[in-house]
């Protein structure tokens, strides 16, 4: 009876019935891997598991810092707003004067009008306003402030690469000078003198030169 209420032990399988039974097993499919991201997530979620490292930040090296810092100071006593500011209103000065060229080449490029229909259409552009509107689509692009802050910033990276911190100070102590801050005040008027005194030479020799050209080009082209 004690027998009889025990299970009996099961006996291992032998023969082609066991042999049938371990190439079952060993050919049945595994699960398929978890992704990366998955596994890092499992992993992250045990008990002692450390979290996926993070990218560090993209930050500059500390002399990368200290040359723009140097820099910067260089424009400040440089005026370089200011500076800036007057370059800013000859390139848009100089936009709004392209305005009448803009409008010629769109005229000239619609390949649907003759010549005669271009001709009357740029003489109509140039006197309905056009050219004002076109000109104004210029306006505040060089004298904003987010121009103003593009320049500076490219000012300053040329002038950390061109320049080591230490000679950005000698040069920002002299322009702090009086014989500093007389140079920064007068060298574009000194600059232009020379070259104005240059070009006064040189001037009438190429306007000849592009005259005597075009002669000969509208000659050619009569003939």
């Amino acid at each position: 009876m004690l027998r009889a209420a025990h299970a009996a032990p099961e006996a291992p399988v032998s023969g082609a019935a066991g042999s049938a039974a371990s190439a079952a097993a060993a050919g049945a499919p595994r699960p398929p891997a978890a992704p990366p991201a998955q596994q890092q997530q499992q992993a992250a979620g045990q008990p002692g598991a450390r979290p996926p490292a993070q990218p560090r930040p993209n930050v500059p090296p500390q002399a990368q810092i200290d040359r723009m810092i140097a820099a910067r100071e260089m424009l400040a006593v440089l005026n370089f707003p200011q500076v800036i500011s007057q370059v800013g209103a000859r390139l848009e000065k100089g936009a709004r004067d392209e305005a009448p060229q803009f409008l010629r080449q769109g005229v000239l490029s619609a390949q649907q009008l003759t010549d005669r229909q271009k001709e009357l259409l740029i003489i109509k552009l140039n006197g309905n306003g056009s050219v004002e509107r076109v000109g104004n689509t210029a306006s505040g692009s060089f004298t904003s402030a987010e121009f103003r802050a593009e320049a500076a910033k490219a000012y300053a990276e040329v002038l950390a690469k061109h320049y080591t911190v230490e000679e950005m100070h000698v040069i920002t102590a002299f322009f702090r000078t009086p014989a500093g801050k007389k140079f920064d005040s007068t060298q574009e008027g000194v600059v232009g003198g020379a070259l104005e005194s240059v070009l006064q030479k040189i001037r009438p020799g190429v306007v000849k030169s592009m005259q005597d050209a075009a002669v000969k080009e509208i000659i050619a082209a009569a003939n």
